[in-house]
């Protein structure tokens, strides 16, 4: 059996994060020599090979709880989930209830715009259920907090600071609002399911919303269809692994439904890691530089000076091919390169339903099992991540802890 791993374990020790390294994990074997041979005699049972060329280089990483909202951020002119439940709880149901499951998709600010970035294929995704046997409807969707333009950028302040406004969440409200979603956009039946299913789904959106706490837009690569440097976390990105997890959970997907996504992608060469805030900040001149490439694109400024900042910033980045991205809370700078920036509307299938009694492992299962210490890998249960052109092995769950233990071990020794 050949399993691969789409990941990239970092060299460098994580910076005032939170996480134990994978160093630490491992110390309870007494000797480099004695990690090493372990490792090797797992890696023979399994005959496992790890290829880091699939999926992100630098996955996205998730996070112990929320952080506390910075008052600071506010959104320009519509509220984060303006109708939510109380406490943005997801409903629970009888375990035989019937409930049909609908993908959405309306144009980015259709409320201002209507469809016109809906003919750039310019969409915000989200989900809806149906209750067949009470009649109860309600809608889920995640995204930015404070809108789409302040969470991309820094917000930059009179003293050549800067705010991350950035967290994303989920978003759930009572009803289903047809006309919106079917006036420019979508609204098809994708899935029929239990209750039963749905109230673990519930589980998984809550653990989901509490790990995955940031909004990401860009999707850096290398070349177009090329090595992905960072993958997006944003509305798309939500419900391809809502629909993932609900195949983890047995859901069967009508096949015949095709189903595209946004993607806004940058391309750049190897990224270079800068450090995270606390780095970066004690670095006087790179942190100015930093500071003044993002106030080319601040929201809340005149429509002229605006124009001005955004040629400005144009410049940077086509002329002068350079870009500074946050991802993971950590500052890397991005070599530009052509075609530099570009929009893509790919279709992403319907996944297949996992009927069998093994649980699959990919780099979003093992780095919630390394990050979180988490030995008993079925306490990872809700934790993959799906990830376009990621190999998943699937294997028997009393084998999982030789598998993690192997991946302890072979990124220690």
């Amino acid at each position: 059996m050949q399993i691969k791993f789409g990941i990239n374990w970092q060299d460098r020790q994580e910076q005032d994060d939170g996480w134990n390294t994978v160093e630490e994990l491992s110390m309870d074997m007494k000797s480099s020599s004695e990690r090493s041979a372990f490792a090797d005699d797992l890696n023979e049972q399994f005959k496992m090979s790890i290829d880091t060329s699939q999926g992100p280089v630098h996955p996205y990483r998730r996070f112990k709880s929320r952080p506390k909202f910075n008052p600071y951020c506010q959104a320009g002119v519509v509220p984060f989930c303006p109708t939510g439940r109380v406490d943005n709880t997801m409903p629970r149901f009888h375990d035989f209830d019937k409930i049909e499951v609908y993908a959405l998709k309306a144009p980015v600010f259709e409320f201002k715009l209507g469809d016109l970035l809906g003919k750039f294929h310019i969409m915000h995704d989200a989900m809806a259920f149906k209750n067949l046997d009470t009649g109860f409807n309600y809608t889920l969707e995640w995204y930015e907090l404070v809108e789409l333009f302040n969470c991309t950028f820094a917000h930059t302040l009179e003293d050549d600071s800067m705010i991350w406004c950035n967290q994303g969440a989920a978003c759930i409200y009572d009803g289903v609002d047809d006309k919106h979603w079917l006036e420019y956009g979508t609204l098809v039946k994708v899935a029929e399911i239990t209750g039963a299913i749905s109230n673990q789904f519930a589980e998984w959106v809550e653990w989901d919303n509490n790990t995955a706490i940031y909004y990401e837009t860009w999707t850096v690569w290398d070349e177009p269809g090329g090595q992905m440097w960072f993958d997006s976390f944003d509305c798309a990105s939500f419900v391809i692994r809502a629909f993932q997890e609900l195949a983890n959970l047995g859901t069967e997907f009508n096949q015949s439904v095709h189903l595209n996504y946004t993607r806004i992608n940058l391309y750049s060469d190897k990224p270079v890691y800068l450090g995270n805030d606390t780095v970066v900040k004690a670095n006087e001149s790179l942190y100015q530089n930093i500071t003044d490439f993002y106030k080319k694109f601040q929201s809340h400024q005149s429509f002229q000076d605006l124009m001005t900042h955004l040629i400005e910033g144009y410049d940077e980045v086509f002329e002068d091919h350079m870009f500074y991205l946050y991802y993971n809370f950590e500052y890397w700078f991005l070599p530009m390169k052509q075609p530099y920036m570009k929009l893509t509307y790919f279709e992403k299938p319907l996944p297949k339903a996992n009927n069998t009694d093994t649980l699959p492992i990919d780099d979003g299962n093992l780095f919630c099992v390394l990050q979180l210490k988490a030995l008993d890998p079925t306490q990872c249960r809700n934790a993959m991540l799906f990830k376009e052109n990621s190999p998943m092995g699937k294997v028997k769950v009393e084998d999982q802890y030789k598998l993690v233990f192997f991946m302890i071990l072979k990124n220690s020794s």
